[in-house]
């Protein structure tokens, strides 16, 4: 149990720091990048850089230890450092939530190939939901872009109460 434990801790907290520096490298690129030709300018870009991978692995460590989904914790904490970035508030949540869906991507399949190694995934289960799962990730993908903000972030807010209050009544 401590090895299977130690394995998960570390993969999940690499997926989260790589999908961290990632958004980092592009948030950067689109945003004030024409002055890091700077002594100061390549000083700032590397505190942001340290900043989102402190992010990643924290939230890494929390999802591997806690078994928690890191989405939940990725999105108002990225959306808070592209804020501090001084980012367009129009997109920080956009690009947040873009950030966290790519994120499950790379820890879905790491969790799905750990667990098909131990022999606990039901394929014909799988292959019933797939279509509704890969349909359902198109059309909330397509919505999230057209929904304001402020709507984005109260439909966030729900699912979020959503999921702590299925995990309170157990």
């Amino acid at each position: 149990m401590k090895t299977f434990s130690k394995s998960v801790l570390g993969k999940s907290s690499r997926l989260y720091l790589n999908a961290s520096v990632a958004s980092a490298l592009g948030a950067l690129r689109t945003g004030r990048m024409r002055h890091c030709c700077t002594a100061l300018g390549k000083r700032l870009f590397m505190q942001w850089i340290l900043a989102y991978a402190t992010v990643g692995l924290g939230i890494g460590f929390l999802a591997g230890l806690l078994g928690i989904g890191g989405g939940m914790v990725l999105v108002p904490i990225l959306a808070a450092l592209f804020s501090a970035q001084a980012l367009s508030p129009t997109y920080g949540l956009h690009l947040a939530l873009g950030t966290a869906m790519a994120s499950v991507v790379f820890t879905a399949s790491a969790s799905a190939r750990e667990h098909h190694r131990l022999g606990s995934v039901d394929w014909a289960l799988v292959r019933q939901l797939a279509p509704a799962m890969a349909l359902g990730t198109l059309l909330s993908t397509l919505a999230s872009g057209w929904l304001p903000q402020r709507a984005l972030a109260l439909v966030f807010a729900v699912i979020v109460f959503g999921g702590a209050t299925q995990i309170w009544l157990g």
